[in-house]
């Protein structure tokens, strides 16, 4: 069995755990996800069975697109409301008129979302899973050692359409759609800081991820209840993987030579590389549709030729 798998991944689940239910029904060892989404956070988690897991890093460079919910005036140490308060000014002031005078106004707030659109610096939660010498952040959080030097990464925010806005109760919904590597949480985080009254994610919904929507997705308790021949019909067929990718069609003879790793593969390609490739880049490859892996450019002393680099089998 091979191909990719779409879950809607409900809350409480870790990505991991949703992996776990896909290689118990499937009956294959090789199973990975892409795109970890925190245990509270519900929406697109893809899975790929089968070969189709050596082509799982290049499904991220696709935008995600989130639905998320944003409490205003809290500040919690994980950046949404699963943790501990550490601030903000529901801290302070009680509920009431005073309070309400703090959020700011419909104009306000879609102006404050507008500076975190394009490519922005971004310092991930305390509590993620990016990696400081060799450890995660989490692992850090967990043991106290809060003091761990964090570098701001470079993210692009595509757009943030804010879809409601309940001024009070300090709350508000936007679509956000983002490169890999975007923490929403911060998004609150940050955004709660400009505003000066403290903000945290309230929920988080994945609509999109690695080219595929929340209307493809399957129910994690459908699934717990598929049988093998069932949960082979769902799989999308592996080339989705790749659908971010440039792509080549090669002869017969050519995907002769692919399969068996020959660079001289190249000289098949149906019409000759394109003069917008560059060294490095990662190329679909296919022979008369059918997907045979991918190819990278290389460059040698003749010349850009494609390689191949992962081959489908």
């Amino acid at each position: 069995m091979q191909g990719i798998l779409i879950i809607n991944k409900p809350k409480g689940y870790t990505s991991f755990d949703c992996v776990a239910i896909a290689r118990r029904q499937s009956g294959e060892k090789r199973c990975g996800h892409t795109g970890t989404l925190d245990p509270d956070a519900v929406g697109v988690l893809p899975i790929c069975i089968g070969s189709a897991t050596r082509f799982i890093e290049y499904m991220d460079g696709a935008p995600k697109q989130y639905r998320c919910v944003c409490r205003l005036g809290v500040v919690t140490d994980t950046y949404d409301l699963s943790g501990e308060t550490v601030g903000g000014v529901r801290m302070t002031v009680p509920e009431g008129p005073e309070l309400e005078k703090l959020w700011p106004s419909e104009t306000e707030l879609k102006s404050e979302l507008s500076k975190f659109t394009g490519e922005i610096q971004q310092y991930p939660p305390v509590y993620s899973a990016v990696k400081v010498n060799g450890k995660r952040l989490y692992q850090y959080a967990r043991e106290g050692s809060l003091n761990v030097a964090v570098k701001p990464r470079t993210v692009t925010v595509y757009s943030i359409a804010l879809l409601d806005y309940d001024r009070r109760a300090g709350e508000f919904t936007a679509d956000i759609t983002c490169s890999r590597g975007t923490y929403v949480r911060s998004i609150c985080h940050d955004l709660g800081q400009a505003l000066g009254t403290g903000a945290a994610m309230a929920d988080l919904l994945r609509l999109s991820a690695a080219g595929f929507d929340i209307s493809e997705a399957l129910d994690i308790e459908e699934l717990k209840e598929m049988s093998r021949e069932d949960l082979e019909k769902r799989l999308y067929p592996p080339e989705r993987a790749v659908s971010s990718l440039e792509s080549v069609e090669t002869d017969g003879r050519g995907e002769l030579l692919f399969m068996n790793g020959n660079p001289a593969f190249s000289a098949h390609i149906k019409p000759m590389l394109r003069a917008e490739f560059r060294e490095g880049d990662d190329i679909a490859v296919f022979c008369g549709g059918r997907f045979l892996g991918t190819g990278k450019m290389k460059k040698d002393a003749a010349g850009l030729k494609l390689v191949p680099n992962k081959v489908f089998k």
